[in-house]
């Protein structure tokens, strides 16, 4: 929202196309300021004095490198004045400078001070933290806030503030659960945060009081509030914030034909699921892992006993999961989800998949791929990751693996790295296109099939591990699609998809 509250600037999502929009609050009237492209959008803001507008997005063919670019409020030339750009910058107090954070892969993040024109760079700290989606100057110009997240042998999620001048640090709320967008009330006796409430399986505002920390409701209904998104006018009157509701079903059809696909649950949104030979198991917006059967009949909770779970994989009659209990690491269930055993204690691992005789269970941790015995061992490295790796998965065959990696020398492109398990020698590499998601190996490992948004409906593609061009493997003319897997037999595939809904939402009379 602009500083005056007249204005409010966002992005309109449709398909895979993003556009830019400003609304005039008093009249209610919109214009498009940017037309849409096939892009991202990181976040957008006003300059202090509103005659501006700063966003971060990536370019056509740089999905995971972004660029900080300015724009007058009403519409012109964008002009580009940073790169490598990983969240919404923040204004000092008069208007002169910006700080934003750049995600450094394998080391963390830098917070970046830059001149309002993109000039003088400088590196005022650099911490062993995910990029948060927003950084927030306070009033009095010394300090900025951030929702920060630490991923090692645990995870920890917090509140901070960290000084401009000297880069010192004060942890003020510890949660148990993600904080994203932060802004401070211009009396700087306290900051605004969105934070995750895995009990309700919604996001909603916090108040935190500064400098203690207390946490106190903002808001108190049955929507959800995006992370990435929230604002206040310079006389702290009205707050801006972006509410959504999500639908989500599991859907499954024989041999991926999406006009044989029969929906299995309804109601409660399922975000994510996967396929057993019996049941299904799926995750909610409370992050809480269920059982049903193959009809999506007698949904049932599935283990519980941890903070967090992070992954799971089928492993031959029985079931690991990567989950956060005394450190990150993998747990091997009994298939009715009883009997946990403890098959890692490194934390910080990732990218679970089992064998298919269910006898080795494989995951990354930190540069390196590693696997475990099933019936318990220690933890051997099978293949060290090209730079700046992120993704890694497995063949159902237990013959391959994949690696997402990029950086500059690939002109910030993501590409798709498969190699044989047994020595780590390379099959091929390719691109991985603009907007694909959630990549894995199709059942008989001849292809890596993804998630992928054209023509305003997302699907389920497959790219060709010999070459070639990418083609549907699914055929929905609309909607949206948050998961997919394959059946242990490779005949059936499943799909969790819906929609999110998104409302800009001013808020008032709030002191």
């Amino acid at each position: 929202i602009s500083p005056d509250g007249r204005y409010i600037v966002y992005v309109l999502k449709n398909g895979e196309l993003q556009s830019l929009w400003v609304r005039q609050v008093a009249t209610r009237s919109d214009i498009q300021v940017l037309a849409p492209s096939a892009v991202a959008f990181v976040g957008v803001t006003f300059s202090p004095d509103g005659n501006y507008i700063y966003f971060v997005r990536s370019d056509t063919g740089t999905a995971n490198y972004r660029y900080l670019f300015v724009m007058p409020s009403l519409g012109g030339n964008p002009q580009q004045i940073a790169k490598d750009v990983d969240s919404l910058p923040t204004f000092s107090p008069d208007g002169s400078q910006m700080i934003f954070a750049r995600g450094v892969p394998g080391k963390g993040t830098d917070f970046i001070l830059i001149n309002k024109d993109g000039s003088q760079e400088k590196v005022i700290k650099s911490l062993n933290v995910q990029a948060p989606s927003t950084v927030d100057w306070s009033p009095d110009g010394k300090l900025i806030a951030y929702g920060a997240v630490y991923v090692g042998k645990d995870i920890v999620f917090g509140l901070e503030t960290m000084n401009v001048s000297n880069g010192s640090i004060k942890r003020i709320y510890t949660s148990p659960d993600p904080i994203g967008a932060t802004v401070w009330l211009g009396d700087q006796s306290g900051i605004l945060g969105v934070v995750n409430d895995r009990k309700q399986g919604i996001n909603q505002i916090s108040y935190f009081s500064y400098p203690d920390g207390k946490r106190d409701r903002f808001t108190a209904d049955l929507s959800s509030y995006a992370f990435c998104c929230l604002d206040i006018t310079s006389d702290d009157k009205k707050v801006v914030a972006v509410q959504s509701n999500t639908t989500s079903d599991v859907y499954l059809m024989p041999g991926g034909d999406s006009s044989q696909a029969r929906q299995v649950t309804s109601g409660e949104p399922i975000l994510f699921a996967g396929m057993g030979r019996e049941h299904i198991i799926g995750v909610n917006q409370r992050a809480e892992m269920l059982e049903m059967n193959l009809d999506g009949s007698n949904p049932h909770p599935f283990v519980t006993g941890f903070d967090r779970i992070q992954g799971v994989s089928p492993c031959g009659d029985r079931i690991a999961i990567t989950a956060l209990k005394d450190g990150l690491d993998i747990w091997l269930l009994d298939k009715d989800g009883s009997n946990p055993k403890r098959l890692t204690q490194i934390g910080g691992v990732g990218n679970l998949s089992c064998s298919p005789d269910g006898k080795t269970v494989y995951f990354s941790n930190g540069n390196q791929v590693m696997k475990v015995p099933s019936s318990g061992g220690n933890p051997e490295t099978v293949t060290e990751l090209p730079k700046n790796s992120g993704f890694v998965f497995f063949s159902a065959d237990g013959k391959y693996e994949a690696v997402l990696f990029g950086g500059a020398e690939y002109n910030f492109r993501v590409r798709c790295r498969v190699m044989t398990v047994a020595d780590g020698k390379t099959v091929n590499e390719f691109d991985v296109p603009l907007g694909a998601d959630q990549p894995k190996f199709s059942p008989d490992a001849k292809a890596i099939d993804y998630l992928f948004t054209r023509e305003g409906a997302r699907n389920v593609w497959a790219q060709p591990i010999a070459g070639g061009v990418p083609y549907k493997v699914t055929n929905f003319a609309s909607g949206d699609a948050f998961s997919f897997a394959w059946s242990p037999d490779g005949k059936t595939l499943l799909m969790t998809r819906g929609a999110v809904k998104s409302d800009v939402v001013l808020i008032t009379n709030f002191h």
